[in-house]
């Protein structure tokens, strides 16, 4: 049986935060959006792991970059020094990544809108609209159904290489569902039936 304290804990649990979906591969060499998938109107927490190789494949004597457009290792590819000393790019060649100049080269980037191939170019400052930085993690609220897409900011995906494993899950907050609430009453139920227990061995010893 479940101890009351652990229903309880259970049903809070479930109020806050719902299950994960599947986990999307978001690869760098794509020069077009990936689908993360189909979600309802609510709050989603869109989490990332891996890396970017943006000269091949990772660790394989290029350059390397976390999910937040940061260096996973200093530079080792001739020609790329300018990403040095700050392990962060926004343009090459005068030339940005669909995100533009307020999304780093190589970071992982969200939309609203599915982008098709764009192929190997840069782009102005502005990049193209409705890209918004995601990083390790952010939470996104959707006023109404949709889907939400992913992709790797670049100019030149080529020779890209790796990429990032991107999971969403459903961020529940205000009012429990029915369910939730059921399964918060049982717990305080239990609680008040073991301390009403408790009081009464107390009594009888």
């Amino acid at each position: 049986m479940m101890k009351p304290f652990v229903a309880l804990a259970f049903g809070l649990a479930l109020a806050v935060s719902g299950a994960a979906q599947a986990s999307t591969f978001v690869a760098a060499n794509n020069s077009g959006t990936t689908d993360l998938g189909a979600f309802g109107a609510g709050a989603y927490l869109i989490t990332a792991t891996g890396v970017s190789g943006l000269v091949g494949v990772p660790g394989n004597g290029g350059f390397d970059i976390n999910p937040d457009g940061s260096l996973n290792q200093p530079v080792t590819a001739g020609g790329y020094g300018y990403f040095n000393p700050n392990g962060s790019s926004f343009d090459v060649n005068s030339g940005y990544g669909p995100g533009g100049s307020a999304i780093r080269l190589g970071a992982l980037m969200g939309s609203f809108t599915p982008a098709p191939p764009l192929g190997n170019v840069g782009l102005g400052p502005a990049g193209l609209p409705n890209y918004f930085l995601i990083g390790y993690s952010l939470q996104v609220n959707l006023a109404s159904a949709g889907h939400i897409y992913a992709q790797v900011n670049d100019t030149f995906y080529s020779n890209d290489g790796g990429g990032f494993t991107v999971n969403v899950s459903e961020v529940r907050t205000g009012v429990p569902e029915p369910a939730t609430w059921a399964l918060l009453i049982l717990g305080f139920a239990g609680a008040g039936a073991s301390l009403r227990r408790r009081r009464s061995l107390a009594a009888h010893a």
